[in-house]
């Protein structure tokens, strides 16, 4: 669980060298290129490389076949992206200029950005692999020697050699490419130009379905970024991206959780949900209590930005951030829920239900952001997480029913959320100051989760 979080969470280890040293509007344009690169990841090689995962346990005792699946899967994902990449070359100004309003230029950043991505999309069937296999060791050794040399190298472009943008990007590249390497190293032995056709031909039928969820849940992530690019100004991009930066890692927790989660929660759904009840209820009240706490905490940390930065684009984010914050609890509970269609194989609910969240996203930002300013993008980003809560509890229910009591699930939940919101008012309406007032509401939802945990023991 630890590195499934680590890695996402670098944008907010590297903060304080962000804040020092980039503007708000080189901040913005990095946050913006990180997204690129997370897209990039998301459509390269259209995904072929997750059939390692269902397909692994299927071979599993088939030493010569598993073996014929990774390289083929490997091998497969580096020609696509070989070929993506020359694709890039020839439209990637178009595709930026039409992009954004801002003079950002495929060439230098756009290119490390999707070079940095095309990299880290070639090494994920392998990551995959090692996961299954259970080879703890190889794995988190390519994870944080990514992080690792991340830190550093950014460290070293961004602060002593004073490169900015460009040389953040740079970064990310070199620390890709070093994972990269010592991967096609490990797997030597295993790429190779002969292909087997039913794998090729599973790995097409796995990975192209889940495209429209992939696709939006990218838009889900950065769909708000592109916008606040479009109708404001990049200073104002750069403190939405760190407001986001911040309040995004409750999701990261969550997503995390879910993950720990995910093996004791179906192996009690393959005993049955009538008969694993109260343990698949503690399971819930558990991720929600401990999403809602960490929720809490983050508002309270994230008022404590002064200590990073004295910067006054950066610190108006602060009267922001519980509200910014707030819509990443809806998104965690669609994701428990979203869980539950994965384990009935609902995949298709999954992705329409993706859409059209992504499509409010966007819809309610179009319309709001450029009379609202990020107030807009906060609240479309609000908008569409609530949608997508009551679109994957309703839809997940009917299709995978499981019983859990009200309390548990919407009225505790909704008492905590409030007494984070009465911590905001009380700012606004003068009461207390913005340090006071999120201290006071982590005190009260510590001490509800407290309570409320010893009620289900």
């Amino acid at each position: 669980m630890l590195l499934t979080f680590l890695q996402p969470a670098l944008n907010v280890i590297l903060l304080p060298i962000y804040l020092k040293f980039l503007s708000p509007a080189d901040y913005g344009v990095y946050g913006l290129m990180t997204k690129v690169t997370a897209l990039v990841v998301v459509v390269a090689a259209f995904r072929l490389g997750n059939a390692i995962f269902p397909l692994y346990y299927k071979l599993q005792h088939n030493r010569r076949r598993l073996d014929h699946l990774l390289g083929n899967l490997v091998t497969i994902t580096l020609l696509l992206n070989l070929a993506f990449l020359l694709g890039s070359l020839l439209i990637g100004p178009w595709l930026f200029k039409w992009a954004f309003k801002s003079e950002i230029g495929f060439y230098p950043l756009g290119m490390l950005a999707v070079s940095a991505g095309l990299l880290s999309a070639t090494v994920a069937p392998y990551l995959i692999f090692l996961r299954n296999e259970k080879a703890l060791k190889r794995f988190a050794g390519l994870r944080i020697l990514l992080v690792v040399l991340t830190v550093v190298l950014q460290y070293l472009f961004i602060v002593r050699w004073k490169a900015g943008v460009e040389g953040a990007l740079w970064a990310l590249l070199i620390a890709n490419g070093a994972v990269f390497l010592l991967s096609m190293y490990q797997l030597r032995h295993h790429v190779g130009l002969r292909f087997n056709t039913y794998v090729l031909r599973r790995a097409w039928q796995i990975g192209l379905p889940l495209m429209p969820f992939v696709l939006a849940s990218w838009v889900m992530g950065a769909g708000d970024r592109w916008l606040v690019e479009r109708f404001l100004s990049l200073h104002e991009l750069g403190a939405y991206t760190l407001l986001i930066s911040i309040a995004s890692l409750a999701y990261m927790g969550a997503e995390a959780l879910i993950g720990a989660f995910q093996p004791f929660l179906f192996s009690l759904y393959a005993k049955g949900p009538l008969q694993s009840k109260t343990e698949i209820q503690r399971l819930y009240t558990q991720f929600i209590l401990l999403t809602l706490l960490g929720i809490s905490a983050l508002i309270f940390l994230g008022n404590q930005l002064h200590f990073l930065t004295d910067n006054p684009h950066y610190l108006n984010i602060c009267p922001l951030i519980t509200w910014a914050t707030l819509p990443f609890f809806f998104q965690a509970y669609a994701g428990l829920f979203r869980n539950n269609l994965l384990f009935a194989a609902h995949s298709k609910d999954i992705s329409w239900i993706s859409v059209m969240g992504g499509g409010v996203l966007i819809g309610t930002g179009w319309v709001l952001i450029p009379q609202m300013g990020l107030w807009g993008a906060i609240w479309a980003n609000m908008a569409s997480s609530v949608f997508l809560a009551v679109a994957f509890t309703l839809v997940s229910q009917r299709r995978f029913p499981v019983t859990f009591p009200p309390k548990t699930m919407i009225i505790w939940p909704l008492a905590l959320l409030m007494v984070m919101i009465a911590g905001d008012l009380s700012v606004r309406m003068g009461f207390l100051s913005l340090g006071w007032a999120s201290f006071g509401q982590l005190v009260i939802v510590a001490g509800g989760v407290w309570r409320w945990g010893k009620m289900i023991k």
